[in-house]
């Protein structure tokens, strides 16, 4: 999984395997050390809207489970988007690169709608 920060956004990007994580287990988290200190985001079922919040150097963010069922399940639905007390969220299936092909997260990314294949 990965995250962006960019100014009052976050977007986490999700492989094949941690889609099938999220959906199958309820939850899919990833963890950074800084040497001491270690640095959480975790995206999880639950609640009856999307949210976010920040405790203990975690980031969590909640989906209500009927949209990550259906986000799981739907190739044509590419991403979950919301709002949690002017925080913009997204969630998003990570594509294959098509200029990177030798990236190792390509074997694990969803098929890119845009890559031009012969």
């Amino acid at each position: 999984m990965k995250l962006r920060i960019r100014g009052n956004s976050i977007r986490l990007r999700l492989l094949k395997s941690e889609v099938a994580e999220l959906s199958e287990k309820g939850s899919v988290s990833e963890t950074t050390d800084f040497g001491g200190s270690r640095f959480t985001y975790r995206l999880q079922s639950g609640s009856d809207r999307i949210g976010a919040s920040f405790e203990g150097g975690t980031v969590t963010v909640t989906v209500p489970e009927n949209e990550i069922y259906e986000w799981a399940e739907t190739e044509e639905k590419i991403g979950i988007e919301g709002d949690s007390n002017g925080l913009k969220i997204l969630i998003e299936k990570d594509f294959a690169c098509p200029t990177r092909k030798d990236d190792p997260d390509n074997l694990d990314a969803f098929a890119n709608p845009e890559a031009v294949c012969t």
